[in-house]
């Protein structure tokens, strides 16, 4: 069983490094992440058939089909949460912005936070607001005196986040500061 879950696993993971390498050619990032993940699928479909055969002696022919065909479904749509969950997040997300912004700066006014904000939503909104408490209840960052403070969850996220947008070759404007 291990040798099949390792499979499966194999599938997802060769999913998202495709989808990566074809994100870089092709800027249509959803069908890239659909692609890669019935790739993923596909991949999953024969290893598990192939590996089931094996075993036709414990598992009949259309349990190993039926299987074979639930894992390759299973692996696409785990291979897409992924890819969608993740880069997109990371490609488009204020509070990404924000963690760098902060991480750059060590520490920042948090009204001079709202005006570098501001190219993203009007202060007036409160959505300013809503965003930096959301990051301190999640305790990526603290307030001081009225100042932003990264923490060292948030100094992991913010790493995680630009491994992922460099990995995908995300817009470097959110993760990786404009760089």
């Amino acid at each position: 069983m291990w040798n099949l879950t390792l499979r499966l696993v194999l599938s997802a993971v060769v999913g998202v490094i495709s989808a990566a390498v074809l994100n870089r050619l092709l800027p249509a990032f959803l069908v890239v992440s659909v692609l890669a993940a019935v790739l993923a699928a596909v991949l999953a479909f024969f290893l598990a058939s192939a590996r089931l055969r094996k075993d036709e002696r414990t598992a009949g022919t259309s349990f190993a089909n039926g299987f074979a065909v639930l894992s390759g479904l299973l692996v696409f749509f785990a291979t897409l949460f992924l890819l969608t969950f993740g880069p997109l997040n990371v490609d488009r997300s204020f509070s990404v912005w924000m963690l760098r912004n902060v991480a750059e700066q060590e520490q920042i006014p948090t009204a001079s936070l709202k005006e570098q904000a501001s190219a993203f939503f009007d202060p007036s909104s409160g959505e300013i607001e809503r965003r930096v408490n959301e990051q301190v209840t999640l305790g990526n960052v603290s307030l001081e005196d009225g100042n932003i403070e990264l923490t060292s969850r948030g100094e992991m996220l913010v790493f995680a986040n630009e491994l992922m947008a460099r990995f995908f070759g995300l817009n470097p404007n959110y993760a990786l500061g404009g760089e």
